[in-house]
Protein backbone atom coordinates (compact mmCIF):
# COMPACT_ATOMS: atom_id res chain seq x y z
CA UNK A 1 0.00 0.00 0.00
CA UNK A 2 2.72 2.44 -0.97
CA UNK A 3 0.57 5.11 -3.04
CA UNK A 4 -2.05 6.71 -1.41
CA UNK A 5 -2.62 8.89 -4.54
CA UNK A 6 -5.51 7.32 -6.82
CA UNK A 7 -4.08 9.48 -9.79
CA UNK A 8 -6.93 10.63 -12.14
CA UNK A 9 -9.59 11.16 -9.91
CA UNK A 10 -7.17 12.78 -7.21
CA UNK A 11 -5.88 14.99 -10.22
CA UNK A 12 -9.17 15.91 -11.65
CA UNK A 13 -10.97 16.80 -8.30
CA UNK A 14 -7.87 18.79 -7.65
CA UNK A 15 -7.79 20.58 -11.09
CA UNK A 16 -11.51 21.68 -10.07
CA UNK A 17 -11.29 22.61 -7.13
CA UNK A 18 -8.18 25.01 -7.65
CA UNK A 19 -9.03 26.37 -10.81
CA UNK A 20 -12.41 27.70 -8.48
CA UNK A 21 -9.83 29.92 -6.53
CA UNK A 22 -10.35 33.57 -6.77
CA UNK A 23 -7.21 35.20 -4.95
CA UNK A 24 -4.28 33.62 -4.78
CA UNK A 25 -5.11 32.86 -1.04
CA UNK A 26 -7.56 30.34 -2.17
CA UNK A 27 -5.98 28.75 -4.57
CA UNK A 28 -3.53 28.23 -2.04
CA UNK A 29 -5.83 26.61 -0.11
CA UNK A 30 -8.01 24.56 -2.25
CA UNK A 31 -4.36 23.25 -3.55
CA UNK A 32 -3.63 22.55 0.24
CA UNK A 33 -6.96 20.46 0.78
CA UNK A 34 -5.80 18.58 -2.00
CA UNK A 35 -2.85 17.61 -1.76
CA UNK A 36 -3.19 16.83 1.83
CA UNK A 37 -6.32 14.48 1.52
CA UNK A 38 -4.92 12.87 -1.61
CA UNK A 39 -1.29 11.86 0.18
CA UNK A 40 -2.81 11.41 3.73
CA UNK A 41 -0.28 14.12 4.90
CA UNK A 42 -0.13 16.10 7.92
CA UNK A 43 -0.11 19.43 6.51
CA UNK A 44 0.47 21.08 3.27
CA UNK A 45 1.68 24.93 2.85
CA UNK A 46 2.21 27.03 0.01
CA UNK A 47 4.29 30.17 -0.40
CA UNK A 48 4.49 32.88 -3.19
CA UNK A 49 7.44 35.01 -4.36
CA UNK A 50 6.76 38.26 -3.84
CA UNK A 51 8.58 41.78 -5.32
CA UNK A 52 11.41 41.13 -2.74
CA UNK A 53 12.35 37.71 -4.28
CA UNK A 54 11.99 36.03 -1.17
CA UNK A 55 8.49 33.39 -0.64
CA UNK A 56 6.02 34.20 1.91
CA UNK A 57 3.26 32.35 2.86
CA UNK A 58 -0.31 32.48 1.17
CA UNK A 59 -1.23 29.09 3.03
CA UNK A 60 -0.14 27.77 6.49
CA UNK A 61 1.30 29.69 9.40
CA UNK A 62 5.18 29.61 8.21
CA UNK A 63 8.31 31.47 8.37
CA UNK A 64 9.52 33.13 4.59
CA UNK A 65 11.43 31.29 2.48
CA UNK A 66 14.62 33.75 1.82
CA UNK A 67 15.31 35.01 -2.31
CA UNK A 68 19.22 32.92 -2.16
CA UNK A 69 17.75 29.74 -0.54
CA UNK A 70 19.50 26.90 -2.25
CA UNK A 71 16.00 24.71 -2.13
CA UNK A 72 14.86 27.65 -4.63
CA UNK A 73 18.04 27.04 -7.24
CA UNK A 74 17.05 23.15 -6.70
CA UNK A 75 13.38 23.09 -7.66
CA UNK A 76 14.57 24.89 -10.91
CA UNK A 77 16.03 21.36 -11.81
CA UNK A 78 14.49 19.03 -9.55
CA UNK A 79 10.82 19.26 -8.61
CA UNK A 80 9.33 17.64 -6.61
CA UNK A 81 12.03 16.71 -4.23
CA UNK A 82 12.17 14.03 -0.98
CA UNK A 83 13.83 16.09 1.47
CA UNK A 84 13.63 14.41 4.67
CA UNK A 85 16.23 14.16 7.38
CA UNK A 86 17.41 10.30 6.09
CA UNK A 87 18.16 12.10 2.28
CA UNK A 88 21.39 12.69 1.27
CA UNK A 89 20.73 15.30 -0.42
CA UNK A 90 18.97 17.22 2.83
CA UNK A 91 22.42 16.85 4.01
CA UNK A 92 23.75 18.78 1.39
CA UNK A 93 21.44 22.17 1.74
CA UNK A 94 22.84 24.65 3.56
CA UNK A 95 22.16 25.18 7.60
CA UNK A 96 19.65 27.75 7.04
CA UNK A 97 17.67 25.35 4.41
CA UNK A 98 17.96 22.19 5.99
CA UNK A 99 16.45 24.04 9.85
CA UNK A 100 13.68 26.04 7.49
CA UNK A 101 12.34 22.67 6.43
CA UNK A 102 12.47 21.28 9.67
CA UNK A 103 10.57 24.29 11.23
CA UNK A 104 7.89 23.34 8.86
CA UNK A 105 8.27 19.58 8.58
CA UNK A 106 8.51 19.46 5.09
CA UNK A 107 9.22 16.15 3.46
CA UNK A 108 8.38 17.03 -0.13
CA UNK A 109 8.40 20.56 -1.90
CA UNK A 110 7.67 21.00 -5.12
CA UNK A 111 7.58 24.37 -7.25
CA UNK A 112 4.92 26.15 -8.42
CA UNK A 113 5.97 27.44 -11.99
CA UNK A 114 4.78 30.25 -13.90
CA UNK A 115 5.27 31.57 -17.84
CA UNK A 116 6.96 34.75 -15.80
CA UNK A 117 9.30 32.09 -13.64
CA UNK A 118 10.04 28.73 -13.07
CA UNK A 119 9.86 28.98 -9.40
CA UNK A 120 6.97 31.34 -8.19
CA UNK A 121 6.25 29.69 -5.17
CA UNK A 122 6.61 26.18 -3.22
CA UNK A 123 4.83 23.57 -2.13
CA UNK A 124 5.65 22.19 1.16
CA UNK A 125 4.12 18.69 2.58
CA UNK A 126 4.65 17.56 6.04
CA UNK A 127 5.11 13.40 6.39
CA UNK A 128 1.93 11.45 6.27
CA UNK A 129 -0.85 10.32 8.68
CA UNK A 130 -0.24 6.86 8.21
CA UNK A 131 3.89 7.01 8.20
CA UNK A 132 4.24 5.27 4.46
CA UNK A 133 6.99 7.09 2.83
CA UNK A 134 5.92 9.00 -0.35
CA UNK A 135 6.10 7.11 -3.69
CA UNK A 136 7.05 8.21 -7.51
CA UNK A 137 3.06 8.29 -8.15
CA UNK A 138 2.59 10.14 -5.26
CA UNK A 139 5.61 12.89 -6.80
CA UNK A 140 4.26 12.70 -10.22
CA UNK A 141 0.65 13.89 -8.62
CA UNK A 142 2.29 17.27 -6.80
CA UNK A 143 4.12 17.87 -10.00
CA UNK A 144 1.09 17.90 -11.78
CA UNK A 145 -0.72 19.99 -9.06
CA UNK A 146 1.74 22.83 -8.43
CA UNK A 147 1.75 22.95 -12.43
CA UNK A 148 -2.05 23.54 -12.22
CA UNK A 149 -1.60 25.97 -9.38
CA UNK A 150 0.84 27.47 -11.90
CA UNK A 151 -1.68 28.38 -14.43
CA UNK A 152 -4.14 29.58 -11.79
CA UNK A 153 -2.31 31.85 -10.68
CA UNK A 154 -0.90 33.37 -13.91
CA UNK A 155 -4.45 34.83 -14.30
CA UNK A 156 -5.06 38.22 -13.80
CA UNK A 157 -5.82 39.42 -9.89
CA UNK A 158 -8.24 41.97 -9.33
CA UNK A 159 -4.93 43.54 -7.46
CA UNK A 160 -3.18 45.34 -10.08
CA UNK A 161 0.55 44.66 -8.59
CA UNK A 162 1.01 41.14 -10.10
CA UNK A 163 3.97 39.88 -7.43
CA UNK A 164 3.41 41.57 -3.99
CA UNK A 165 -0.34 41.15 -4.62
CA UNK A 166 0.21 37.01 -5.04
CA UNK A 167 0.85 36.99 -1.55
CA UNK A 168 -1.53 39.28 0.13
CA UNK A 169 -4.36 38.34 -2.34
Amino acid sequence: LGDVVDSPGAITRATEAIGQGRTAREVGFEAAQQIGRALGATHVMVWIRTADGSFHSIHGASPTLDADAALASLLVDMSPVRLSRTDRLFTLLPDADREWLLRNRCELIARIPTLRDPVSGVIGVGPRRNGIEFSKVDLSFLATVSATVGLALSRSWPEPSAATSLADA
